[in-house]
């Protein structure tokens, strides 16, 4: 006998978080649902979930569009940062994703986590260096970022 469960997990072999998997009775009821990983599907809770998924995507879009406005921000202007470097345009030391952020919050007023910055590795030369920004996960702009020599 089969029934029907709503996963509150991803289940290998059953199904993802938020769907709806028909299953063994004996499996939902000794495994799915004892560990928490997924609840009896009845009407009401079927809707509840297509209520839940509907305001998820509300959420999203809305996300989304703010991130696009925080785009075209960043990319309107260029940053930039002083540090110190010598006479090759070599920096001493060099520029991270936390200092990055730091002066997108001081130049452009966002506040940015590190984390969002994508560096593949620190910036140790002065010049123009274009820098990918994680906005949101369908949306990711392009920083311009200016490294000037700091002046004695």
């Amino acid at each position: 006998m089969k029934t029907k469960v709503i996963l509150l997990a991803d289940v290998p072999g059953v199904g993802k978080k938020g769907t709806v998997a028909e299953v063994a009775s004996g499996y939902a009821r000794n495994y799915l649902v004892k560990n928490s990983l997924a609840q009896i599907a009845t009407a009401s809770s079927i809707s509840n979930l297509a209520y839940n998924v509907e305001q998820a995507d509300k959420k999203s879009a809305k996300a989304k569009a703010r991130a696009e406005e925080i785009k075209q921000k960043i990319e309107d202007k260029t940053i930039t940062i002083s540090a110190k470097a010598g006479p090759s345009g070599t920096l001493f030391g060099s520029i991270t994703a936390d200092m990055i952020s730091k002066a997108m919050k001081r130049d452009l007023n966002i506040v940015m986590d590190k984390k969002s910055v994508e560096l593949d590795e620190p910036i140790k030369s002065t010049g123009i260096h274009t820098i990918p920004v994680k906005l949101h996960h369908e949306v990711v702009a392009e920083l311009k970022l200016e490294i000037v020599p700091q002046s004695k």
